[in-house]
């Protein structure tokens, strides 16, 4: 067998906001190895407390992210479901390829894809951008409001500025780091004891870089979502999350992620007892 390298993670950018920060030397970003709940480990919502968002844990996460002067935008919603499973909806416009589509995470094993395309390598690349989008939307709503969502109809402003301390956002496989000075402003609405509509602008170095801005709801719904193991898995796309080899042309590459695998599995409930090993 070949030397065995440890692969060097490709720089994860997020598609609409990281190449000008990047280059701007305010966001700083790193790999680190995956875990399974990359997801479950973003949000650490509860599900037997469903129903009420007495603090910013919600069970359910829309980010709708635009940056100012570009066309491109960027829609994620997380949601967590029963048994520890995750669906992410992904939708990104304003680029030659626009991205519609789906992601779940069963039982922290397995990932599944519908209408989207992961790259070979960075298959998880899509459910780091969910988590971090949601991570960075918390972060501020817990800054602008530490004590939780206001009283239901009501509507409450948000004005925070922060000249030394960066935003830090993680999830189990990357991080991200928003360099201060930062700005956040806007306002939350909630709309029910268990949802809350937002609408925020950050602004960074000052007004340099682009004003980021983030609209949507988060909640709690009252039934936790499920997906039923008689749920089909035609037309989905079934990776195995796990550390594999790779060979490449500089030898036997270790890696750790999702790689798509062909399952004999016809259902949710049939995956869920796929042998692991």
């Amino acid at each position: 067998m070949g030397k065995i390298i440890p692969q060097k993670y490709k720089r994860f950018e997020e598609p609409v906001v990281a190449d000008a920060f990047i280059r701007a030397g305010v966001l700083q970003l790193r790999r680190v190895r995956f875990l399974a709940m990359v997801l479950i480990t973003c949000v650490a919502a509860p599900i037997e407390a469903q129903g009420s968002l007495n603090a910013w844990h919600p069970a359910m996460i829309a980010v709708n992210q635009t940056v100012t002067g570009r066309d491109r935008g960027l829609f994620t919603r997380l949601e967590l479901a029963e048994h520890g499973d995750v669906r992410v909806t992904y939708k990104q416009k304003g680029v030659s390829k626009p991205l519609s589509g789906t992601i779940l995470v069963i039982s922290g094993h397995w990932m599944l894809v519908k209408g989207l395309q992961p790259e070979r390598g960075h298959e998880t690349d899509l459910l780091d951008t969910a988590g971090l989008n949601s991570r960075l939307l918390l972060t501020l709503l817990s800054k602008g409001l530490p004590d939780g969502p206001p009283a239901s109809g009501q509507t409450r402003n948000i004005s925070v500025t922060e000249p030394k301390e960066p935003i830090r956002v993680a999830t189990a496989s990357t991080s991200r780091v928003y360099r201060a000075p930062w700005s956040v402003k806007g306002s939350v609405t909630s709309v029910s004891e268990s949802a809350v509509n937002y609408s925020l602008d950050l602004e960074l170095e000052q007004g340099q870089i682009p004003t980021v801005h983030l609209e949507g709801t988060v909640s709690n719904p009252r039934e936790p979502l499920k997906l039923p193991d008689t749920m089909s898995l035609s037309g989905w796309r079934v990776h195995k999350i796990s550390p594999y080899r790779e060979q490449t042309s500089i030898g036997t590459v270790l890696n750790y992620g999702a790689k798509e695998e062909q399952v004999s599995a016809r259902t949710l409930g049939e995956l869920r007892t796929v042998d692991l090993h």
